[in-house]
């Protein structure tokens, strides 16, 4: 498991409010994760990699220009698909 899937949020947070960590890399380690135990536990009907991807670099873009964001910027989540998102399935 990668040292950043380690983290609880409050660190991963300080992290990347210090630009020691990138909310890019925190979704990759999130997505790797997945990639490893997913095909045993069988979690996610739907991942939205690409998506998560393009939403981290804009937050990394955000943050490198110093713009203001919410506390929870770049940190990766799931959702259980009992929530509707524009363009994700939802069962």
């Amino acid at each position: 498991m990668s040292e950043l899937m380690r983290l609880d949020l409050r660190a991963a947070q300080i992290l990347l409010n210090k630009k020691e960590i990138s909310a890019k890399e925190l979704a990759l380690a999130a997505i790797a994760q997945i990639d490893k135990v997913e095909g045993s536990i069988r979690s996610f009907l739907t991942l939205t990699i690409e998506q998560a991807l393009l939403q981290a670099e804009e937050v990394d873009r955000k943050r490198m220009r110093g713009e203001s964001l919410p506390c929870l910027a770049g940190i990766p989540i799931a959702l259980k698909d009992n929530l509707c998102t524009t363009g994700v399935k939802t069962t």
